[in-house]
């Protein structure tokens, strides 16, 4: 399994966002089990501003009036990070797999050695 590590200490999240669906529709996994994984470390010290704190989003319940808000400071960075991306990539069902292949991890003791430091 290769491991592809990323580390987000100190940037924007919209730069990272950017970067990082770069990077996930680059990895090979041709073969039949996604074998290809890029983990990212450090999701707690990232750059967040405040307007993307303050930014609604909503979803639809599929009832009449039901429509449903949620603020940005009420998710944590990994989800926001999650559907930044998810709302960055297109909806093929190709681009949602690509957000199987990441891994977000708080501590590097969890990684093998073998895996590959990438510098943005």
């Amino acid at each position: 399994m290769n491991i592809y590590i990323l580390d987000c200490y100190n940037k924007s999240i919209g730069r990272m966002a950017s970067i990082i669906s770069i990077i996930l529709k680059r990895i090979d996994n041709h073969s039949l089990y996604c074998t290809s994984k890029l983990a990212l470390v450090n999701v707690c010290f990232i750059k967040i501003g405040v307007k993307l704190l303050n930014k609604k989003y909503w979803r639809h319940t599929g009832y009449p009036g039901g429509i449903k808000y949620k603020f940005g400071y009420n998710f944590g960075n990994s989800i926001l990070i999650k559907t930044i991306l998810s709302k960055m990539l297109n909806n093929r069902t190709s681009n949602k797999n690509i957000l199987k292949r990441l891994l977000i991890i708080e501590d590097l003791k969890d990684i093998n050695k073998d895996s590959q430091y990438i510098n943005v």
